[in-house]
């Protein structure tokens, strides 16, 4: 069986536009003027003060955010960074990042980095 096209403007092989032709539709031009937009706001940048050999303890499971496997403290960063409610974090160099609701002056701890989000 033969596909039957959409009613409307005959279309050729380019796609619906005529082979004259190839500048972007209406549609085309405010998807892409969308696309511009939401790549500008995704690309925010956070500041961080770093404390080395620290644990950030943030009160306890309950201002916890969340705890996942990364490979580097910069990616637990921009996990931070990357979450509208992380405040803090902790790079445990067992390669696990806990993200944290809260900001405190972490407590020494061997083997671990914190970062306060400013």
């Amino acid at each position: 069986m033969t596909p039957i096209d959409p009613p409307g403007p005959a279309r050729g092989a380019s796609g619906g536009r005529s082979d004259e032709t190839n500048a972007p539709t209406a549609t085309e031009k405010k998807r892409n003027a969308n696309n511009k937009k939401k790549k500008k706001s995704n690309s925010s940048t956070c500041v961080f003060q770093r404390f080395e050999n620290s644990w950030m303890d943030a009160g306890g499971d309950l201002n916890d955010i969340m705890s996942q496997l990364v490979t580097s403290a910069a990616e637990c960063e921009q996990l931070c960074c990357a979450h509208p409610k992380c405040q803090s974090y902790t790079f445990w160099m067992g390669n696990t990042c806990f993200l944290r609701a809260t900001r405190n002056l972490p407590r020494e701890e061997a083997n671990s980095l914190s970062a306060n989000k400013l």
